[in-house]
């Protein structure tokens, strides 16, 4: 079988190459229409050489370092040429003068009048009995000197308020009549807010140091005083504990003074 592949196939194959022309010259050649054409080769390469590349870019960026320098050299040639104008100066600043602010004078104030003494209705009139009636004026121990509290220094008694306005608050008595009312000026000064207390002279108070007795006496005021409840119409003896009401104002005295004990007798022993 091998035998037969190699005898009869070189056979085939030399039958099936084209048959050439036979001359006495020899054989007679294709002609060159009939041959394959064969490509040329390009007259240039398709890229150039890396180092041709690499020059050719740094010859272009040398181009324009160079052109750029010498514009940079000429725009400097031309401003040192121009005139620098000077720069203006600042305006100065004007600084407004402080405010001083003038505190405004003080606007007057009126003083309010005093309120009228309120009298409540009904309340009648009393006319002074103890203080100026009697047929023996001088035997009044009401129409005695007056206390001056500065003056002494040895109580006879006290004047304590138990209620209404100004609870709390005493005075001291000393030897001789003590004023009661509104008024600073008096010896028992009862300025607390009861307006049914008159000013001056609502009352009095005294010490006799002879007789070694109080007393109690309207001052002839329209609003009346009670003495343990009972209105004074005269001059009546005041003792230890008694309660004396003027309006809304209840008072207590305190006596030190008395039958058993007086300042006199007790400095001479």
């Amino acid at each position: 079988m091998t035998m037969f592949k190699k005898v009869f196939g070189s056979q085939m194959a030399a039958s099936e190459s084209p048959p050439q022309e036979v001359t006495p010259q020899g054989p007679v050649l294709p002609k060159a229409a009939e041959l394959p054409a064969t490509p040329k080769p390009n007259s240039q390469p398709l890229f150039a050489p890396l180092p041709q590349v690499l020059r050719t870019r740094e010859e272009e960026m040398a181009a324009l370092r160079a052109e750029r320098d010498a514009d940079m050299a000429e725009s400097l040639l031309q401003s040192q040429k121009k005139p620098v104008a000077p720069r203006p100066l600042p305006e100065p600043v004007v600084m407004p003068a402080p405010v001083v602010d003038t505190p405004a004078a003080p606007m007057p104030q009126a003083t309010p009048a005093p309120a009228p003494a309120i009298r409540p209705a009904g309340r009648a009139r009393t006319r002074l009995l103890g203080f100026t009636g009697g047929a023996a004026p001088a035997a009044d121990p009401m129409s005695g000197p007056v206390a001056a509290p500065q003056a002494q220094q040895f109580p006879t008694g006290w004047i304590v308020v138990a209620d209404g306005p100004g609870r709390g608050h005493f005075f001291a008595l000393f030897n001789g009549v003590s004023t009661v009312g509104r008024d600073e000026n008096q010896a028992i000064a009862l300025a607390f807010g009861d307006m049914t207390i008159s000013r001056e002279n609502h009352a009095a108070i005294a010490y006799d140091n002879e007789d070694k007795q109080f007393y109690v006496g309207h001052g002839g005021k329209s609003n009346i005083i009670r003495l343990n409840g009972r209105p004074v119409l005269s001059t009546e003896p005041l003792t230890h504990g008694d309660s004396l009401r003027i309006g809304e104002t209840v008072l207590r005295f305190v006596a030190l003074c008395g039958a058993d004990f007086e300042w006199a007798d007790s400095t001479d022993e």
